[in-house]
């Protein structure tokens, strides 16, 4: 009799660990489940993150663009400009030259003249 309630008490722990390890073993499942859920949800994350920063990034780079584009254009305007006042420095420079050239010529006729003017009263005597 002692060895049929060993043999039981036997079958009965066996059991019992049979029920614990399918306990165990559906835990284990639903754990896995929950983590491969996990993943997804953490890739899907990702993803939109991923795509807001392309996002962001095609945004920077536009703008970018466009400032690239506007200091183009500030730059050609301030080419323009700079030519612009060369020329107008130029013009300046040769004026002026022509003005000097121009009193010096006056300052010479006027001597020219003076010195005719003298020569007529030296010989009209006066």
């Amino acid at each position: 009799m002692a060895t049929r309630v060993s043999a039981a008490g036997e079958l009965l722990y066996e059991r019992e660990l049979e029920i614990i390890l399918t306990d165990l073993s559906e835990q284990v499942e639903l754990k896995k489940e929950e983590v491969r859920s996990n993943f997804q949800q953490l890739h899907d994350l990702l993803l939109v993150r991923e795509t807001f920063l392309l996002g962001e990034i095609d945004d920077m780079v536009t703008m970018a663009r466009q400032e690239v584009t506007e200091k183009k254009g500030t730059l050609q305007e301030l080419y323009t400009a700079k030519k612009g006042l060369e020329r107008d420095l130029t013009q300046n420079k040769l004026r002026k030259l022509l003005e000097n050239n121009l009193r010096a010529i006056e300052n010479e006729i006027g001597e020219e003249v003076a010195r005719g003017v003298n020569v007529c009263w030296m010989e009209l005597g006066w």
